[in-house]
């Protein structure tokens, strides 16, 4: 004789689903939640065009650089998640005039994935005694739009300047970007120095594959909710 099974009971399956949609769950908040991973700071004039660093789902390659008349071996290249930094001693005084380059380009790992926002950063100590001292910078991208980063101008003595910009650009999965400094000093007194330029991208998945995300979070919360 077959005994019944007793009211309320769940099939070990609908168990094991159970289980198995609470895990997935605790997978995709553990990935979400993750760190970052650590940033990796090289010389950059020891970094060729054939070199390229990965860094949360970017791809940054043929890195090249004009230091100016500065000492080649004080800069330093640092990739931090999504963010790529040339720091080094990009300063004039006096009279003088130099100019400084980063040229690199950024690609999305993930074909889902698109770059659709940058910033820029570029910390400035400026000293205008008499005349004008200015540090400007503009980064190009392939898609031939620019953003400019800043411009500064006849800046109050001895001030410390963050400049800070950001923009949207169309998304692409990859960008060739050339970023140009030029630092001017027009008087004995004067001086600007460039900390370092920084550019952030932004990784934007497509809106069908948010929407399919979300579906599948659905059915996860769906697969396991309790049964009475």
């Amino acid at each position: 004789m077959t005994q019944k099974e007793p009211v309320g009971h769940v099939p070990v399956m609908l168990k094991l689903n159970r289980r198995l949609g609470y895990v997935m769950l605790v997978v995709l908040l553990a990935l979400g939640l993750a760190p970052a991973a650590g940033a990796v700071t090289v010389q950059a004039d020891m970094v060729g065009a054939g070199d390229d660093f990965e860094s949360e789902g970017l791809l940054f390659s043929s890195f090249s650089f004009d230091f100016g008349n500065a000492d080649s071996s004080q800069f330093t290249l640092t990739i931090e998640g999504t963010r790529v930094t040339l720091a080094g001693p990009m300063e004039v005084s006096g009279t003088a005039e130099d100019d400084y380059q980063m040229s690199y380009r950024v690609s999305s790992l993930d074909p889902l994935l698109k770059i659709e926002g940058v910033s820029f950063a570029t910390p400035t100590t400026l000293q205008d005694d008499e005349f004008p001292t200015f540090m400007q910078a503009i980064a190009v991208f392939e898609n031939d739009s620019s953003v400019g980063v800043s411009s500064l101008a006849n800046t109050v003595f001895g001030a410390t300047n963050v400049q800070e910009t950001s923009g949207v650009i169309a998304g692409e999965l990859a960008l060739n970007v050339q970023v140009v400094s030029s630092l001017r000093s027009g008087g004995t007194g004067d001086f600007v120095d460039l900390a370092s330029l920084s550019n952030e991208f932004m990784l934007v998945p497509e809106p069908t594959t948010a929407a399919m995300l979300a579906l599948g979070l659905l059915g996860l919360a769906w697969s396991s909710r309790p049964r009475g």
